[in-house]
């Protein structure tokens, strides 16, 4: 499965920026293999301290985005976990 980080950004950008390129790199990822084989991974451990999702509040806003960008409600619940669950599932049902 491809995962797209709201990792570090470049400093003096803004978060809506980076939110709108990370946005865009999810689509790009979500063209090149398939919405089933695209997740969404934040930095929430502090790794970093600019990210595009600083917090969980902010990626709040995500789902949104997603929708704006032509994504739709079923592809969104597969980024937000949905993929992540079918695929932890299989892997551990035996």
């Amino acid at each position: 499965m491809a995962e797209a980080c709201a990792g570090p950004t470049q400093e003096g950008s803004s978060r809506r920026d980076a939110r709108s390129c990370f946005i865009g790199e999810i689509d790009y990822v979500r063209r090149l293999v398939g919405i089933d084989h695209v997740g969404v991974g934040t930095d929430m451990a502090g790794l970093s301290t600019f990210t595009s999702i600083p917090t969980y509040r902010a990626l709040a806003s995500v789902p949104a985005a997603l929708l704006a960008r032509g994504f739709r409600e079923g592809e969104v619940r597969k980024l937000l976990g949905g993929n992540f669950l079918r695929v932890f599932e299989a892997v551990t049902a035996g």
